[in-house]
């Protein structure tokens, strides 16, 4: 499917079929690089995201992973138009009877019930608080802003969401300084479901937390899950947090996706070097296993986004790659090698040494 020229209106719905409640089609976003004090011109661009494309089924978990700078908060950004996307469509249907509706060109009434059904919770818990309001009036902004019940209907839904998320009501009289970061996290989230949304995204929400704090807060996005019927996109560069609660994986590298399939089939048979390279360096609990693991090192720092190698955007990096050959010269398109199993490598298999 063409990305859609926005001067020509939007493009024709696609059949997502029953069980898809979001697609992402050939999502771009490219950002200016500009000089000059008073006149300024555009003297380059960073491609944060390239065209990527993928979808969410309904009450499923789809883990987006990457090292830092590989795309990965700029797409759930233009999926909920908090940044405008270059180019490309967001597909969102709430209900399987309802004609597919595109975020990315929606206008500001449209988006604006849109949002009801999509909301996200911020990586850094401490940040994403304003330390002036009280947690009551924190997680009752979005019922406010929506003009959904009275006050005191607001208050008690506030007070109803802070013990679905593991807080007291009377915590609704407290101000964000007073609690843990992981007790922050737990507001975020009652905050984000507040009006019932279908999405949530999950933009790294446990990496600045402690260990044993990630888990209480893992443990808690499942069961919300099973009892609200939600739908995450989960965000994350530790892959030990996505195998315990993502049902599909997708591998970004430089905002491209270079490999995608179930959860399964990524942990145990993974087939991009950059996917080996990330569990080659999860560390195994045995002792004795973990000296038997064999590491796939990759070289180097990612490449600029403003200038992105040339061919496959991994092979400055690729264990494998070899100069000359079709590494360097030709992008590999994402094909479905197995059934469910999308990689874009023009040598996919199972981790090696070299070629």
């Amino acid at each position: 499917m063409i990305a859609p020229d926005r001067t020509t209106g939007p493009a024709p719905a696609p059949d997502l079929g029953p069980d898809v409640l979001l697609r992402v089609d050939r999502l771009t976003k490219t950002f200016p690089i500009t000089r000059g004090l008073f006149l300024r011109r555009q003297v380059g661009a960073v491609q944060a995201v390239a065209g990527i494309s993928f979808s969410i089924r309904r009450g499923e978990t789809l883990g987006l992973v990457g090292e830092s700078g590989s795309g990965k908060s700029t797409t759930a950004r233009c999926i909920l138009r908090l940044v405008e996307p270059s180019s490309g469509n967001v597909w969102y249907r709430s209900d399987p009877a309802d004609e597919p509706i595109d975020v990315a060109s929606s206008g500001a009434a449209r988006l604006r019930r849109l949002r009801r059904e999509m909301q996200i919770v911020f990586q850094d818990p401490y940040a994403s608080l304003d330390p002036r309001m009280r947690v009551e009036a924190i997680v009752a902004e979005p019922l406010a802003v929506h003009r959904i019940g009275s006050r005191n209907d607001r208050r008690d839904r506030v007070r109803e969401l802070l013990e679905v998320v593991g807080l007291q009501r009377e915590h609704a009289d407290r101000f964000p300084h007073e609690f843990s970061g992981g007790q922050r996290q737990r507001i975020g989230v009652a905050r984000a479901l507040a009006l019932n949304p279908s999405l949530l995204i999950l933009d790294e929400p446990v990496s600045s937390l402690d260990v044993s704090i990630q888990a209480q807060i893992l443990n808690l996005l499942l069961d919300l899950q099973q009892r609200l019927a939600l739908t995450y996109l989960f965000i994350a560069h530790d892959l030990s947090v996505v195998r315990h609660i993502s049902s599909r994986v997708a591998v970004m590298y430089l905002g491209r996706i270079v490999e995608m399939a179930d959860c399964d089939a990524i942990f145990n048979d993974p087939l991009h070097p950059y996917t080996h390279a990330l569990l080659s360096a999860v560390p195994v609990p045995d002792p004795r296993l973990e000296r038997q693991r064999r590491r796939v090192v990759i070289r180097g720092d990612l490449p600029s986004a403003a200038n992105p190698p040339s061919g496959c955007a991994f092979h400055t990096r690729c264990p494998l790659a070899q100069v000359p050959s079709p590494c360097a010269t030709d992008a590999p398109d994402l094909v479905e090698v197995s059934p469910g199993h999308w990689v874009a490598c023009h040598f996919p298999g199972p981790p090696r040494t070299s070629r």
